[in-house]
């Protein structure tokens, strides 16, 4: 059993090896300020690096490592089926260290992707770390939210069609969406984020509308 295992220590210490880290991250991924914590200090940068070094490069590095493994798998496997052929007495050793092979190859690679991927699926969310949860909004604010979100796009499309007159119409559109998020949602609610969160969309309508209604040289109330 020694002399086999010898005979085969590489293969057998690179599977132990990568059982071992995947046995850790199985282990530890119910841990999320520690998946934080490696994301952070480990994954991310990491990431950063590959792409700063894939952004240099003219062509699709990620095409060139596929065509590479695949060149070195068929080049593996052409080197097995001869040595299958050629060497009979030893077929059983050849197949095994062939089977061996293919599976640290898959576990390796799937311990790659869990610790470059799976690390962040398991870390503190967003959410978490900042203490802001989304809440389900009403149809009246996501209609507000989309027209203020369509003031640059008009303003570069009146522009460019020398069109004044589709500002005035989106300031009747914005007027109408928030006239209708008014009339639907209650601002001063006693939840104190969703009243910061209403009240926000309200003073960036008043933005919009001031720097509008301030181009076209009205004068803005400050109330009514």
């Amino acid at each position: 059993m020694r002399a086999f295992f010898r005979r085969h220590r590489g293969l057998h210490i690179w599977f132990l090896a990568v059982c071992g880290v995947l046995g850790l991250y199985f282990a530890l991924r119910t841990v999320p300020g520690l998946m934080s914590w490696v994301s952070r200090q480990v994954v991310m940068p990491l990431e950063r690096a590959v792409a700063s070094v894939c952004y240099r490069a003219s062509f699709s590095v990620a095409e060139l490592l596929y065509a590479i493994a695949a060149g070195v798998v068929l080049l593996w496997m052409g080197a097995t089926v001869r040595r299958l052929i050629t060497d009979q007495g030893r077929r059983g050793r050849i197949v095994y260290r062939f089977a061996l092979t293919a599976v640290c190859t898959v576990l390796t690679v799937y311990a790659g992707f869990s610790l470059l991927w799976g690390v962040n699926y398991y870390a503190e969310s967003f959410q978490e770390q900042s203490g802001v949860y989304a809440r389900e909004s009403t149809p009246e604010e996501l209609a507000l939210i989309k027209a203020l979100a369509q003031y640059p796009e008009e303003i570069h499309l009146a522009a460019r069609d020398y069109d004044p007159s589709r500002i005035n119409r989106y300031l009747v559109e914005l007027a109408a969406a928030f006239h209708k998020f008014y009339n639907a949602c209650r601002v001063g609610v006693d939840d104190e984020k969703l009243r910061a969160a209403r009240l926000y969309l309200c003073c960036r309508v008043k933005d919009v509308m001031g720097i509008i209604l301030t181009e076209f040289k009205i004068t803005v109330p400050e109330s009514m």
